[in-house]
């Protein structure tokens, strides 16, 4: 079902609609981006906290740069995936379409 895989996706937003539907090698692909966005979250708060030994300010404006493109590039995947399992568009493991 559709619905299933938009409510996983939309409370999970780590993959796991594809693993539902038995899309995994999108699944894998969408959780270790996840684990990216997670990794960059956490880099960014200890350089803002100051926990990062002296970071130039140079650097500082590439690492929010960098962290505002994987969020921006996450986000917009997320959004994607909630329309396409909406409207039933993606297709299953095996081919078909979800009811």
């Amino acid at each position: 079902n559709h619905i299933y895989g938009l409510l996983l996706e939309f409370f999970l937003p780590f993959g796991m609609g594809h693993f539902y539907i038995e899309n995994i090698f999108i699944g894998v692909i969408k959780f270790c981006y996840f684990l990216i966005f997670l990794g960059s979250l956490t880099y960014v708060v200890k350089s803002v906290n100051g926990d990062v030994n002296s970071i130039e300010k140079s650097k500082l404006v590439i690492i929010f740069s960098a962290f505002f493109f994987i969020f921006s590039t996450y986000l917009i995947w997320n959004i994607i995936d909630w329309v396409m399992f909406a409207f039933g568009i993606y297709k299953d493991g095996n081919g078909f379409r979800l009811i």
